[in-house]
């Protein structure tokens, strides 16, 4: 029954479309690779690309995987704007992934608890 395999795909392609502009995808913005970010003891986040330290980055697509091991932390992004955007809450505990187009600007990323991290984005 290959009559049906289209309508699926093209069910998840609109599925993904109307998701991801929550948090500015798109796909005309080039995807730069991954960031890992962890929320380890209450204040304490950090933010790395292959092993460093992140503190500047190319505007573009970025994949952020958060493993949040305390139930007191939590993981935030604050975009230059300052609206921000919770990738972990306090209460929770696990990981989680979130794929956001990072526009040039001032970034930061905190914990619940904890002092801001500055992140500068350049086209």
């Amino acid at each position: 029954m290959t009559v049906g395999k289209p309508i699926f795909v093209a069910a998840a392609l609109v599925a993904v479309e109307l998701v991801a502009p929550a948090y500015g995808v798109s796909a005309d913005v080039p995807f730069r690779g991954a960031l890992v970010g962890t929320a380890a003891t209450p204040g304490r986040v950090t933010l790395t690309r292959r092993g460093r330290p992140v503190v500047s980055l190319k505007a573009g697509r970025y994949t952020i995987l958060v493993t949040d091991t305390a139930p007191r932390s939590g993981f935030v992004l604050a975009r230059p704007n300052g609206t921000e955007i919770v990738v972990t809450t306090m209460a929770f505990v696990g990981k989680r992934s979130i794929t956001l187009k990072l526009t040039p600007g001032r970034w930061s990323f905190h914990g619940a608890l904890g002092a801001l991290h500055d992140l500068t984005v350049v086209p």
